[in-house]
C-alpha cells in the first residue's frame, strides 16, 4: 500500500518512467496475463546493467537480458506461480541501479517541484507544499516505506495521513507540470518546517507501532520455542530416571544425558538468536519536495 508498502503498479510505473527517459528503444509493455510485462531491451539498456557494480543478481539479470525481450513481474503472487517471470522487487538488482542512475541524473529526469492535479474529494482547491521520505524499520521482518507529508502554503494545515497517500497516489498517476504559483520563499520556508515536524511525528508514531508489533512477535516466538524444547527435554528426562531405575546400561544412560545437554544448549541458542530480533532500527530520509496545485 502505498506509503506504507511501494505496490508493485507503482515499481512498474518507476520502470516505465525511466525507461522513457533514458532510452526510448527499450520499453515496458504489459501483457494480457494480470501482472505480467514484457521488457524489450535495447543495446543501450543492456550496457547500463552491465556497467553496473557487481552484484549476486547481475549475472542471471544480464543472462536474460541479452535474450533483447524478457517476461516480468513486480508482484510476488505471480512470481510464486511462474518461477520463469523475472521478478523485480523493490530491492531487486535492476531496481537499485535505477535508483542511483535517477540519483546522479542519468535517466535525463529533472526534478519534479511543480505538479498540477484536478479536483479531489475533500481537498480544497489551491497549493500546497508536499515533502515525500523514504523509511526504512529494520526490526524481525523489515519494511521500506514511503512517507508523504502535504501542507497547506497559506493556512500551514496538513493533510491527514491517509488524505496524503491518496494524495501521493494520484500524484504519482495522475500529475502534471503545473505552471509556477506565485508563492513567496517565506511562505515556502514556514511550510517546510511544518512539513518537517510532522514528517517526523509520523514517523516516529511508525517506528513506535513496529517496535510494539515486534515485541509482541519474539515474545510469541520465544514462547514457542521454550515449549517445544521442554516437552522434548521432559521426555528424554523420562527415560533418563526411568534407566536409571531399571538399572539400564551406562552407555544408554550417557547417551539420554548428553542428548538432554545437546537440547538444551540447543534451545539457549535459538532463544538468543530470537532474542536478537527485538533490536529495532529505523531512518527516514527525505528524497522529494515541491509545490502541488489543486485545481
Amino acid at each position: 500500500m502505498l506509503g506504507r508498502f511501494i505496490r508493485p503498479q507503482d515499481l512498474a510505473r518507476f520502470v516505465a518512467d525511466f525507461l522513457a527517459h533514458f532510452d526510448q528503444r527499450s520499453e515496458l509493455i504489459e501483457e494480457d496475463e494480470p501482472g505480467v510485462h514484457r521488457l524489450d531491451v535495447s543495446e543501450k539498456l543492456l550496457q547500463f546493467v552491465i556497467g553496473q557494480p557487481e552484484d549476486s543478481q547481475k549475472s542471471e539479470f544480464c543472462r536474460k537480458l541479452h535474450q533483447k525481450s524478457l517476461r516480468i513481474t513486480f508482484d510476488s503472487a505471480v512470481a510464486e506461480k511462474d518461477n520463469a517471470i523475472t521478478f523485480l522487487h523493490v530491492r531487486h538488482f535492476f531496481i537499485r541501479a535505477i535508483v542511483e542512475a535517477n540519483r546522479r541524473g542519468e535517466a535525463g529526469l529533472h526534478p519534479v517541484a511543480l505538479i498540477g492535479l484536478g479536483s479531489i474529494d475533500g481537498l480544497p482547491s489551491g497549493d500546497y507544499l508536499y515533502l515525500l521520505a523514504r523509511a526504512t524499520i529494520r526490526a524481525a521482518r523489515e519494511q521500506d516505506a514511503l512517507l508523504p507529508v502535504i501542507v497547506a502554503l497559506e493556512s500551514l494545515e496538513p493533510l491527514e495521513e491517509d488524505m496524503s497517500e491518496l494524495c501521493l497516489g494520484r500524484m504519482v498517476h495522475e500529475g502534471t507540470d503545473s505552471v509556477e504559483p506565485l508563492v513567496d520563499v517565506e511562505s515556502c520556508c514556514r511550510a517546510y518546517a511544518v512539513a518537517e515536524s510532522i514528517l517526523v511525528e509520523r514517523f516516529e508514531s511508525r517506528r513506535a507501532n513496529v517496535e510494539r508489533i515486534n515485541q509482541a512477535f519474539v515474545d510469541a516466538r520465544l514462547s514457542s520455542i521454550r515449549e517445544s524444547y521442554r516437552l522434548k527435554i521432559s521426555r528424554k528426562q523420562a527415560l533418563l530416571d526411568s534407566a536409571r531405575k531399571r538399572n539400564q546400561p551406562p552407555s544408554y544412560i550417557r547417551m539420554l544425558e548428553g542428548t538432554i545437554r545437546n537440547l538444551t544448549a540447543e534451545n539457549m541458542k535459538r532463544e538468543s538468536d530470537i532474542e536478537q530480533l527485538r533490536s529495532v532500527t529505523a531512518e527516514h530520509v527525505p528524497i522529494a519536495a515541491g509545490i502541488l496545485r489543486v485545481s
